[in-house]
């Protein structure tokens, strides 16, 4: 009993304490969802626009080349981020959109991969040995980002572009029938995920006070990736409920002196899930779905469940 205690209240402050870097999660996740969830879409290098969003804010709070102080250095850095992430987004789709599965999977990883490298050489912004960042905003402002970026979400998967998306994911040949588009409607998809992420970045990067390179590597996207597949990919609460608990994890194998097993838990949780629940925890069930909320609050225009 006392050791639960005692495990209780250690995780209060450390919940507390990351908060900001939930908040990044849980949109780094939204954003990926889209692209993979929503779109049916597979990328695995989804933390390379979360490195180009923060170094792109990170460029603007360190080095100020538009001369600005308090909350418009944080407002200018933050669009600065998406517009540039969106960029990257755009440049990677057009080429790499006409792949499909194992093949864009694999363009997205060496999109990363590229990023990454080109940080740890990059002397503008610390190269391998990183840069100190400003902090700006706080907790408060990073959760109503999320509270934003939910909002937008929601909006987007029952509007008339959102359930085009998704007839485009089930049925390809059916959907360019009636005359969508296939690369322009992916295309958008990925530019909106990667300027998500961007997003992310630079909250992240008004966050932290250290950026690095070593902080977007692989394992991010894995990471990135089991948040997805166990919240159940497409569900909007299943993957944000995912991003929370994937990112108190680490903290929790800390309190434990566990922490050297990260990656072992998380490659683990991804492999159960994938040979157990492929459809994640809550497939692509809400939770408007509920039984006891499903007579209250239904979107217009979402799915009825069996």
């Amino acid at each position: 009993m006392n050791l639960i205690l005692n495990f209780l209240s250690e995780l209060g402050p450390t919940v507390y304490s990351s908060l900001e870097l939930i908040g990044v999660y849980v949109i780094l996740a939204l954003s990926l969802n889209m692209i993979n969830g929503m779109a049916g879409m597979f990328s695995i290098g989804h933390a390379g626009f979360w490195a180009v969003g923060a170094y792109s804010a990170a460029a603007v709070t360190v080095h100020d080349p538009f001369g600005l102080a308090g909350p418009a250095i944080l407002l200018v850095s933050i669009l600065v981020a998406m517009v540039v992430a969106g960029i990257a987004g755009f440049i990677l789709a057009v080429p790499c959109l006409r792949l499909a599965g194992d093949y864009l999977a694999i363009a997205t990883l060496g999109f990363s991969i590229i990023i990454v490298t080109l940080l740890y050489n990059f002397d503008y912004m610390g190269a391998a040995t990183g840069i100190s960042t400003p902090t700006h905003g706080g907790k408060a402002f990073v959760w109503l980002m999320v509270l934003v970026t939910l909002v937008v979400y929601y909006r987007l998967q029952f509007s008339n572009l959102g359930r085009t998306i998704q007839a485009l994911r089930e049925d390809e040949i059916a959907a360019q029938a009636v005359g969508i588009n296939r690369v322009r409607l992916k295309t958008l998809v990925f530019v909106i995920g990667a300027s998500m992420a961007g997003l992310a970045g630079a909250l992240y990067a008004n966050s932290a006070t250290y950026l690095n390179p070593s902080g977007f590597e692989f394992d991010q996207s894995i990471k990135l990736l089991t948040m997805v597949v166990l919240g159940g990919l497409g569900s909007i609460t299943g993957v944000t409920l995912a991003a929370i608990l994937l990112t108190l994890l680490p903290e929790v194998l800390r309190l434990f002196s566990l922490e050297s097993y990260q990656m072992i838990v998380f490659s683990g949780l991804l492999l159960a899930m994938v040979l157990l629940r492929p459809q994640g925890l809550m497939g692509r069930f809400e939770i408007w779905d509920l039984p006891f909320l499903k007579r209250w609050w239904r979107p217009h225009g979402a799915e009825t469940h069996a």
